[in-house]
């Protein structure tokens, strides 16, 4: 299974619409313009930060994609599914820069991996631009796009091998909309295409005619400056001297295929995930979120144990480290036969520092 294929089935409902297209395949128009609620489309007044990380697409997924257009999209019936997100703070980095994101799925959302699964999806990103969407087309996973049919500024693309995947991406303005499918059972070319032009031509024109979007949240007072590459949250020389490992490198980082916010999200909240591995077979993991706090206590696993003397506040679970500072989530994850929780504290001191923590 692919490292996409993996995000898409059991990491967050933000990161599944952040896939890149594989090869081309066109789809027909819906039969039918489905009936939908009035959405927010003016732009006079002027958009007001709220006072926490909230939802920035002044629409619902009944409007954008309305039940009955639901109906008719998908080779077998759906019902709308949510999902928690994985417990790394860039997981959150669409959560925190308010990204909507709609699923259905013929299974309970725990069992999407399922061979006879069938899931869809719609992912709109507020304050998305021309050049972020370029980015996901030119990625090494896009090839042999073809515009949708009646709908400009958007392309779709399907698998090479038996259509099991198809997705589309649009730039209508203010926002970016990213959708697909996956089809574990049997799909065709047809049913496929059909899924793929329902969903973009009932959610792009919606986005179309949508108001801006509000101000991006940011926390109040002093916060963490976030990273926007690995050695920006560790280096290697920081993590051979707290850990003793030789031969440390990266082996996955936020970015392209692997990353877990859609449409660099991530570099607009400052987040950033990388995991390192060494010649001793162990693994390090560094992820912050500025402003994702709330995110970190939400989300603190029941066996947690507190630690003291790392930024606001601080609890370790398992071989998981996770720091509150400055409004922020930072984490620090160590594997392997030489794990020692000490050495989760000099991992997250330094990380800590680099990310800006003034403490």
């Amino acid at each position: 299974m692919s490292a996409r294929r993996v995000r898409i089935v059991v990491v967050t409902v933000a990161a599944l619409g952040a896939l890149g297209f594989l090869s081309g395949c066109s789809a027909p128009a819906p039969a039918s313009t489905p009936t939908r609620s009035p959405v927010a489309t003016s732009t006079t007044a002027t958009p007001v930060a709220e006072a926490a990380p909230t939802v920035r697409v002044p629409a619902t997924c009944d409007q954008l994609v309305p039940a009955d257009a639901v109906t008719g999209a998908f080779r077998i019936a759906v019902q709308p599914v949510e999902f928690e997100a994985s417990r790394v703070p860039a997981a959150y980095a669409d959560a925190r820069a308010g990204v909507l994101t709609c699923a259905w799925s013929s299974v309970p959302a725990d069992r999407i991996a399922s061979d006879r699964a069938l899931y869809g999806w719609v992912t709109v990103v507020p304050g998305a631009t021309r050049a972020d969407v370029d980015v996901e087309l030119g990625g090494s996973m896009f090839g042999g796009s073809v515009p949708v049919a009646g709908l400009s500024e958007t392309v779709e693309s399907c698998s090479e091998s038996g259509y099991q995947w198809c997705g589309f991406v649009s730039y209508p303005g203010n926002y970016a909309v990213i959708g697909g499918v996956w089809d574990y059972g049997d799909p065709t070319y047809e049913s496929q295409s059909k899924t793929i032009a329902a969903l973009a031509t009932s959610s792009v024109p919606v986005v179309r005619a949508l108001a801006a979007p509000a101000p991006l949240w940011q926390p109040q007072g002093v916060t963490l400056k976030g990273a926007a590459d690995c050695d920006a949250m560790l280096t290697g020389d920081q993590i051979q001297n707290a850990t003793g490992l030789t031969g440390v490198h990266v082996v996955k980082s936020d970015d392209g295929e692997n990353a877990l916010s859609t449409l660099r999200t991530n570099a607009r909240v400052g987040s950033y995930s990388c995991t390192w591995t060494a010649d001793q077979q162990a693994g390090i993991g560094a992820s912050v979120l500025p402003g994702g706090a709330g995110y970190a206590m939400s989300s603190r696993p029941a066996d947690a144990v507190d630690v003291s003397g790392l930024g606001d506040s601080a609890f370790r679970s398992g071989n998981t480290l996770d720091v509150i500072a400055a409004g922020g989530w930072v984490q620090v994850t160590f594997t392997g036969a030489s794990a020692d929780p000490d050495v989760l504290v000099q991992l997250a001191k330094h990380e800590l520092a680099n990310v800006g923590y003034p403490g």
